[in-house]
């Protein structure tokens, strides 16, 4: 039975998918102008909107949260890093409305994990585990399961890692579905010294776009290539995906349907 909770966040996130298509066009183009003239309308058209007050201000928080994002393309490190600080700063703030204080910490793990592996700036295992389980499940997505992997690969926490790939791999919702599956995959292999290049070539196949190469980049391929998983052929693969997104622009789906199990664990 759909709680309560549930049915509101159906409503939030139906109007953001509704709305926030060309938004996040923008984003995945490096379009800069284009992201935030369409943050600045979905501003402008929530607050004309007949969702509840509630609902509201939990999209309010998304959105900040979209607008930083757009702020931080073609930054420099120095600005883009001021850019995250202040994000935190707005994310640390206290909220009367539980959605979108919920909102606001979900998010705030997302930011601190990026700064951790971006920045090297300190997320504390302890800290890190109080904000984790201080979000209700019912607010959970596989967009926060891909952060709290971060984090877990980046600490070698192979608890951490065995429990969102357990909940994805059960319940992999539809966000960027197959990405987010294979990147969680892909480190908790790491980290179990138990990845093959299987695992790689999956992970080339559901690249969308270059921001998807980016964050595997940035977080898994170096220790990839060190154990010898980057094969010639692995890297011929790469390049022909990453030519066919240049050539597409990386237009994809925002959300798709329950991918299928790959892998047991």
């Amino acid at each position: 039975m759909i709680n309560d909770v549930e049915r509101k966040m159906a409503l939030a996130h139906g109007w953001f998918n509704d709305n926030c298509a060309q938004c996040m066009r923008c984003l995945h183009a490096f379009d800069q102008e284009g992201a935030l003239a369409e943050a600045l309308r979905l501003g402008e058209d929530l607050a004309s909107s007949d969702l509840s007050d509630e609902l509201k201000a939990y999209l309010r928080v998304r959105l900040h949260y979209v607008k930083t994002q757009a702020r931080r393309i073609g930054a420099t490190p120095e600005e883009s890093s001021a850019e995250r600080a202040k994000l935190v700063d707005y994310l640390e703030q206290t909220d009367d409305c539980e959605l979108a204080a919920q909102a606001r910490l979900i998010l705030l793990i997302q930011t601190r994990v990026l700064q951790l592996r971006d920045e090297g700036i300190e997320y504390p295992a302890e800290e890190f585990h109080r904000h984790y389980f201080a979000v209700a499940n019912e607010m959970k997505t596989n967009e926060l399961d891909l952060h709290i992997a971060t984090w877990g690969y980046l600490n070698r926490d192979e608890g951490i890692l065995g429990r969102v790939f357990g909940e994805i791999t059960v319940n992999p919702g539809q966000f960027q579905t197959s990405f987010v599956w294979q990147t969680i995959n892909l480190a908790y292999q790491l980290v179990r010294a138990r990845a093959a290049v299987k695992d790689i070539v999956e992970m080339v196949k559901v690249l969308r776009t270059i921001r998807h190469w980016h964050f595997t980049e940035k977080l898994l391929w170096h220790e990839c290539r060190e154990l010898g998983l980057v094969t010639v052929e692995v890297d011929q693969a790469l390049r022909k995906k990453l030519d066919e997104l240049d050539a597409s622009g990386g237009e994809f789906a925002q959300y798709e349907e329950r991918t299928q199990r790959i892998r047991k664990s």
